[in-house]
């Protein structure tokens, strides 16, 4: 898979929807399949909120500046 790399910055109370990382449809098959890797890089510390949450893993990751997930 070769997707555009997508670079996000959030300002206070925007938030990303939960979502997978894979796909059903037929186009985005056609397009390579399911993604091999995410990679989560911060580039900010946060004072509060800025977790990002796996809901079937039942743990929340809090990065510090520079952190990668």
């Amino acid at each position: 898979n070769g997707e555009a790399i997508q670079i996000l910055r959030y300002q206070n109370g925007e938030k990303y929807s939960p979502h997978f990382d894979y796909f059903h449809d037929k186009a985005n098959q056609e397009l390579g399949g399911h993604r091999v890797a995410t990679v989560l890089m911060y580039l900010s510390n946060v004072t509060k909120g800025g977790e990002t949450v796996f809901p079937n893993s039942q743990v929340n990751h809090l990065l510090q500046l520079t952190g990668g997930l």
